[in-house]
């Protein structure tokens, strides 16, 4: 549900601002009208249309969109184009403009009693923060819980504390990789190489989530294929979001709207349309 004008961005104060590496940096984010503050939810997995004021607008995932008395939503970026680079240049105080949330979101609440499989490589680890943390909210609402997520190099870990906490409860199991100078206890290489270690009780009883880069994601996929049914898997598309509606066409991937209709799609109805590695 949005809470907003589908074309009016409403604006937003930055009240506290991370850096989570060298690179990339957290923004919390609060509504600057206590209506819209109050009444704004967004699920995990979902995005919202970020307004850099006299720059433009870009689509950025929602790492938690349950306000508290701090803040509205939080967001991670990693600076690469005109906007994310203007958005690193922001300070507490300053002021971006926000549409959204849009699109669909992780199938947690269809999925009680599931094992859950969530695997993630780089910044794309951000869409699934809030899937993790809902889990370990209602750990007895789900069985074993596998968290593989990878990176290039050792160095590049993010959500270091969330992750923290999902190494002691029971039946939660956290694997990392890294392709450069791993950690001791880390696996040296491919996030897709851990899938090989994993140990299912109950397949057919397994949901998986997958967001990273695409090339990642399909081999993932086509890993998972013999044990998990197809429409068990859940691909998060990136695509060229530039209205967050399904009105300019930018983001069609065959006959969907990755903004409208995902970004969040089984891997049986993507996978005719993605290059299989």
């Amino acid at each position: 549900m949005n809470y907003q004008d589908a074309y009016l961005p409403s604006e937003a104060t930055i009240v506290k601002m991370t850096r989570e590496n060298n690179d990339i940096f957290t923004l919390y984010l609060k509504f600057t009208d206590p209506k819209i503050h109050q009444s704004y939810h967004a699920e995990p997995g979902q995005f919202i249309m970020v307004y850099c004021y006299g720059v433009g607008e870009i689509p950025i995932s929602i790492v938690d969109g349950i306000p508290n008395d701090k803040y509205s939503c939080r967001i991670t970026v990693h600076p690469r184009g005109t906007v994310t680079k203007s958005l690193n240049q922001l300070n507490v105080g300053d002021s971006v403009g926000l549409r959204g949330p849009y699109g669909n979101s992780w199938p947690l609440k269809q999925n009680i009693g599931k094992d859950v499989i969530i695997i993630s490589g780089g910044i794309g680890c951000a869409p699934t923060i809030g899937a993790i943390e809902y889990i370990m909210q209602n750990r007895q609402d789900y069985g074993t819980l596998h968290i593989l997520h990878g990176m290039r190099h050792g160095n590049d870990l993010l959500f270091q504390e969330q992750y923290q906490r999902c190494c002691g409860p029971d039946h939660t199991h956290v694997h990392f990789a890294a392709e450069k100078e791993a950690p001791q206890d880390w696996h040296t290489g491919y996030v897709t190489d851990l899938i090989d270690n994993l140990t299912l009780s109950n397949p057919d009883n397994t949901i998986c989530f997958l967001c990273g880069p695409e090339v990642m994601m399909m081999q993932a996929a086509k890993k998972l294929s013999p044990q998990l049914k197809a429409e068990n898997i859940f691909l998060s598309l990136e695509r060229n979001m530039q209205c967050g509606i399904g009105q300019c066409g930018h983001c069609q991937c065959g006959a969907k709207f990755v903004c409208k209709d995902g970004p969040i799609f089984t891997y049986t109805q993507v996978k005719h349309l993605l290059k299989s590695p």
